[in-house]
């Protein structure tokens, strides 16, 4: 993503980020950094995507910024006492949303939602199969959930 920040820069209505700079590289390095501080092995970085026909004359969903959530999900599992551990199914985690209401400039969006840790759902032990529950991994599926900020608003089904 640096060269879309990098292209970003020589647009007035965009300008370079430091801040979308910060979360890339964070982004980039996370698969390092949680090998180094395990504890944060209880979190997993997350996508999802809702056309927002801004702008409306750009081809790719890429500039879409708008249409993009970014999904921190939390094993809320692990940190459970053994007794609620043996009711509260492990693939069960909670979610905070981020996104804009627009492409520049945009009030920031935040969502709260339950999300599913594929990993955990005990289906399939072959090969094939653990990279397809990887894969879903980095994907934040519909489902309820509630806006916390600009407004407070409830979503039965929100991607």
């Amino acid at each position: 993503m640096l060269e879309i920040e990098i292209y970003d820069g020589f647009f007035k209505n965009w300008g370079f980020s430091l801040a979308d700079f910060t979360a890339n590289e964070l982004g980039a390095f996370s698969p390092l950094i949680k090998e180094r501080i395990p504890f944060l092995q209880n979190f997993q970085l997350k996508f999802s995507y809702h056309p927002s026909h801004q702008p409306n004359k750009e081809p790719s969903f890429i500039k879409d910024y708008a249409g993009m959530t970014f999904w921190l999900s939390c094993n809320i599992h692990s940190w459970l006492p053994a007794k609620a551990k043996e009711v509260y199914p492990a693939w069960l985690n909670f979610a905070l949303g981020y996104g804009v209401t627009k492409q520049a400039r945009g009030d920031i969006e935040l969502y709260l939602a339950p999300d599913i840790d594929w990993m955990k759902i005990p289906i399939g032990k072959s090969q094939a199969m653990l990279s397809i529950k990887r894969m879903l991994n980095y994907v934040h599926f519909p489902c309820i959930t509630l806006k916390l900020a600009p407004e407070r608003k409830f979503y039965p089904f929100y991607f």
